[in-house]
């Protein structure tokens, strides 16, 4: 009888001398490496913002001197706009709490002068004046009375210049201008100081404005470090107009620093506003008050009453 396995079994073997050499040639190869992903039965804690995450000298509160608005052609519907502007933003400012911000009187000055007397006066390092334009609506009432009023969009823009009073010199100028927005005189006025105004479309336009421009003044002095005066002057012992409310720390070593006297140019009278400041050295804090403190300085140079002093880098 015929060994019906026979075929089969051949048929197996020609199989095996075929896989045979590529099995033995893919065991050779190496196969290529996936990467892992990283993982953990343990809950990671959520990241912690330091200070070494922002700037160094974010934790300082800068004392701000802040012009009212001064509009040169203030519209004629909306009374006191200016004020209610210059509120606003020192508002905005303040509840940062890295800002102690005075609201003083609008200047029309472009050069250094008011910001260097308000420092003279009252210590008060930054200054920022503001002006605006563009507050008068375009947009004139239909002639034809069945049509309604009607008028083109409506905006507004502030120029920002921030000075520092201390060093005489100027940190940021910028321009903003608020959305416009579509929108018909007020008749009769209406006062900018009182909440009806505010919620209005416009009203509602300009307080954006108004958080936007706090916002750049932020911005603008966030990194800016923390000045001051020397106001007694006791031997080795200083003291200054700026402490732990301030964000002074005792780790903290305050360089003091002097002004010259005006500088001139070859030829030409005096610059009231330009000086030069002279390093003095850094002294050490030996007692940290609210808002004064008392400094250690054992350098070689006079110190004296009106010098400025300067923390943070």
């Amino acid at each position: 009888m015929r060994d019906l396995n026979k075929p089969l079994l051949l048929q197996r073997t020609l199989l095996l001398l075929v896989i045979a050499p590529l099995v033995s040639e893919a065991a050779g190869q190496r196969l290529p490496t996936l990467p892992l992903q990283p993982t953990s039965e343990v809950q990671t804690a959520p990241t912690v913002a330091t200070e070494s995450g922002v700037c160094s000298n974010h934790r300082f509160v800068k004392s701000l001197a802040l012009t009212r608005v001064w509009i040169p052609a203030p519209p004629a519907d909306i009374l006191r706009l200016g004020t209610a502007l210059s509120e606003l933003i020192a508002k905005d400012l303040d509840s940062q709490g890295t800002f102690r911000t005075t609201l003083i009187l609008a200047t029309r000055a472009t050069n250094l002068a008011p910001a260097i007397g308000t420092f003279t006066q009252t210590g008060q390092t930054y200054f920022v004046r503001i002006s605006g334009h563009n507050f008068i609506p375009s947009g004139q009432d239909s002639r034809w009375s069945f049509f309604g009023p009607s008028s083109d969009p409506r905006s507004g823009t502030l120029d920002i210049t921030i000075d520092n009073s201390a060093r005489e010199t100027q940190v940021a100028q910028s321009e903003i201008s608020a959305e416009p927005i579509g929108t018909s005189p007020y008749r009769p006025p209406i006062d900018a100081r009182g909440a009806p105004f505010w919620v209005s479309a416009y009203g509602q336009s300009l307080q954006r404005l108004a958080e936007h421009t706090a916002e750049l003044i932020s911005q603008s002095l966030d990194c800016e470090p923390l000045q001051g005066q020397v106001i007694r002057v006791e031997g080795t012992q200083i003291t200054i107009n700026r402490g732990a409310d301030d964000g002074l720390r005792l780790s903290d070593r305050p360089r003091l620093l002097r002004r010259s006297a005006p500088i001139s140019l070859l030829g030409q009278e005096p610059l009231p506003d330009r000086h030069l400041l002279e390093s003095l050295g850094t002294a050490d804090i030996t007692h940290l008050g609210h808002r004064s403190t008392v400094l250690r300085y054992t350098g070689s140079q006079l110190v004296q009453v009106g010098d400025l002093v300067q923390a943070g880098e």
